[in-house]
């Protein structure tokens, strides 16, 4: 019931997904950006964002679904290099590594959904360990050819912060490979500390033509004072309820509890305040549903105070 919760309508999603169309729909004639940097700080709504967004492809039987048009692969299990030190050493996974093991083992997901045939690759069938520079050359070339098979027109890559100039080159020879006709979105995290580096800023340096082709757009992350009009206003209309007569003079106090409730996480959002509140209200019908303090107090978790 609160599938789409108002992420369209968080102060610039719209901004966000119009790039995210903007890249699906990859025009080198009219130089629309090849490579987009979503960057956002932790629990600002990125992936709900691009969740939302698939939700609509899929909806609209466009890029997720039709070969013609193109598929979207989205990597969102990409994992933090593993670290093992030895007497004298420090070894770590190349993280180039685990990004195109990440993508073959979701091209083989799409390759099972399409049946037997297209699933009878070597790369799916015996998973090879990344030792060597030739095995990793062999998966290289897999992905390219299974890129271009599958037609996969989009390349989704989650905690992007994580790869290195020499993951950001291969994502290039890959594009280049798919004649400059695959779009690559890097959802990347903001750090918190002002003085930290912007994600990937020392790794574009190193691959200019990456830099060239990307576009940046951040998440702008909610403040107490956009969350009435971002968050509240929206909720009551998608839910259809409003406050019962006894509890509108304490408005602005519901709206202050219900911030201290989830802040600026919208996963919080959802699991803690949209749920419940659909819950709570039961049924719907052709009437606005009425919030009373009694449902007030079980999705807050305490006594009103007021």
């Amino acid at each position: 019931m609160t599938q789409h919760l108002s992420f369209v309508h968080h102060s610039n999603t719209r901004e966000v997904l119009a790039a995210l169309d903007a890249v699906l729909a990859l025009d080198e004639e009219k130089k629309t950006c090849g490579m987009l940097l979503l960057a956002g700080y932790t629990k600002t709504g990125k992936n709900a964002i691009i969740k939302h967004w698939l939700q609509q492809l899929k909806k609209d039987q466009t890029g997720l679904v039709s070969p013609h048009q193109g598929r979207v692969l989205q990597v969102d299990e990409l994992w933090e290099p593993l670290r093992q030190t030895s007497a004298k050493d420090t070894y770590v996974t190349p993280i180039t590594c685990i990004l195109f093991s990440e993508i073959a083992f979701e091209m083989g997901q799409i390759s099972l959904s399409l049946g037997p045939s297209f699933a009878d690759r070597t790369w799916y069938r015996q998973p090879k360990s990344l030792v060597t520079d030739v095995q990793f050359a062999s998966l290289l070339a897999f992905v390219r050819t299974e890129v271009k098979r599958l037609r996969v027109k989009l390349l989704i890559i989650d905690n992007a912060h994580w790869l290195d100039h020499c993951a950001l080159q291969r994502l290039m020879l890959l594009r280049r490979h798919c004649e400059n006709k695959l779009g690559i979105v890097l959802v990347t995290r903001l750090q918190t500390n002002a003085r930290l580096d912007e994600p990937l800023e020392a790794e574009f340096k190193r691959v200019p033509a990456a830099k060239e082709i990307c576009r940046r757009v951040e998440i702008r992350q909610l403040t107490k004072d956009s969350f009435q009009e971002e968050v509240l206003d929206h909720l009551m209309q998608e839910l259809n309820y409003e406050l019962v007569p006894e509890l509108v003079p304490f408005e602005d106090k519901v709206d202050d509890l219900l911030w201290s409730l989830t802040r600026s996480d919208w996963s919080l959002i959802r699991e803690k305040l949209a749920r419940p509140l659909d819950k709570e209200l039961g049924p719907r019908s052709g009437a606005a549903r009425l919030l009373t303090r009694a449902m007030l107090t079980k999705v807050i978790g305490k006594p009103l105070a007021f």
